[in-house]
């Protein structure tokens, strides 16, 4: 039995319930992104391991773009502490040391 063009404008349409989930989804996604890069440092040997086991736990939970998101947190936490390693002492001008 076929629908109505009715009966898919009301399946497409966008009401206030789905707005609310979504809101919610994205402040669930965002606090668990905050607690991830709160702990994903801490947990492992080292930062990349944290990451790579916090990412490894959403990807199965099934949540592949906060594993995403996390696998670039890592990435970015390299860079920095291979950026900061990496520049060299800036002395002021006229001293000595």
């Amino acid at each position: 039995m076929e629908g109505t063009k009715d009966d898919d404008d009301m399946l497409l349409a966008d009401d206030g319930l789905k707005a609310e989930i979504r809101a919610r989804q994205l402040e669930a996604q965002k606090k668990i992104m905050m607690a991830a890069k709160l702990i994903g440092p801490k947990i492992g040997q080292t930062m990349e391991k944290g990451y790579e086991y916090l990412a490894d736990e959403m990807n199965r939970a099934g949540y592949a773009v906060l594993a995403n998101e996390l696998e670039m947190e890592k990435a970015l936490g390299h860079l920095k502490v291979r950026c900061c390693r990496a520049l060299p002492v800036v002395k002021p001008p006229g001293s000595t040391a």
